[in-house]
């Protein structure tokens, strides 16, 4: 008798499950940035690394370079952007923790991010 007409009920449905598929994807893409993050920082404190290289200016070079130019995040108050140079176990160890609001339409949730990680250092 409904044969080819669309229900309300069905019609509910639909919607939640494109909007269940969404706030996946959105969760999904935020963690597969952070994974970036790292291996970004990573590959540009392998660049950039060397005798001269002071923790003032690998901090100043990944939020240039990583945050702000390829990921839109500008650092707040709450955030932290640190680079360790440890010239006894000789890696460069870096520390990131940041907030980002994502928007889910009907409400929108922030989650913190911490991505750690070192870099061997040659001098």
């Amino acid at each position: 008798m409904n044969k080819g007409k669309i229900t309300l009920k069905s019609l509910i449905i639909f919607f939640l499950l494109v909007y269940v598929a969404y706030y996946a994807f959105l969760e999904i893409t935020s963690n597969v940035e952070k994974e970036q993050i790292e291996k970004e920082v990573t590959d540009l404190l392998g660049t950039i690394r060397g005798a001269n290289l002071t923790e003032t200016d690998a901090e100043d070079a990944i939020e240039k370079y990583v945050l702000q130019k390829k990921h839109n995040i500008s650092l707040g108050e709450n955030d932290i952007l640190s680079v360790t140079i440890d010239s006894k176990s000789e890696k460069i160890y870096f520390d990131i923790s940041y907030e980002k609001t994502l928007n889910f339409i009907f409400f929108t949730k922030t989650k913190k991010f911490d991505v750690q990680g070192s870099v061997g250092l040659y001098e």
